[in-house]
């Protein structure tokens, strides 16, 4: 088994995102046409909300980090956390409805993840759960799930 396990962002899926923000800009663009002031708002809005998506879609599409490392060492997602999540912390770990769940055995520091994820999963990490979402990742799921038990069984013993 190798090292380290990296999943990258989903090129296929990034540019449907790129493709829909696109659509939108245009529209927002073309709202701002318009002569009724209400309409002129909605391209605005329409403009601070699918620019930044359009952003975010670029920036995935070439970036070279993995989004999610599972290593030697733990598992370590690059939007959420900060510090990765050691195994020897791990009581257990499983892919639920494209979530990786993972179980901590005792509560960890918040200040190890990001803000916005320390904000909106406040509820799971006082529950010692860390869901980390991997819609947008290419993985083989086969792999991941022989990986995480293969790590948490040598962590065990």
């Amino acid at each position: 088994m190798k090292n380290s396990l990296r999943l990258y962002v989903s090129r296929g899926r990034m540019l449907i995102l790129m493709l829909i923000a696109s659509y939108l800009v245009y529209n927002g663009v073309s709202l701002l046409e318009n002569k009724s002031f209400l309409i002129n708002v909605l391209g605005f809005l329409n403009l601070l909300l699918f620019i930044p998506c359009l952003a975010v879609g670029i920036y995935a599409l070439f970036t070279t980090k993995p989004y999610l490392e599972l290593s030697p060492v733990g598992i370590k997602h690059k939007t959420v956390m900060k510090a990765p999540i050691l195994w020897n912390e791990v009581a257990s770990a499983e892919i639920k409805k494209k979530e990786l769940v993972i179980k901590l055995k005792n509560t960890i520091s918040p200040k190890r993840f990001r803000f916005l994820y320390r904000k909106t999963a406040g509820n799971s990490l006082s529950k010692n759960t860390v869901k980390l979402n991997v819609s947008q990742l290419n993985i083989d799921y086969p792999t991941l799930n022989n990986y995480l038990q293969a790590k948490l069984s040598s962590n065990n013993n």
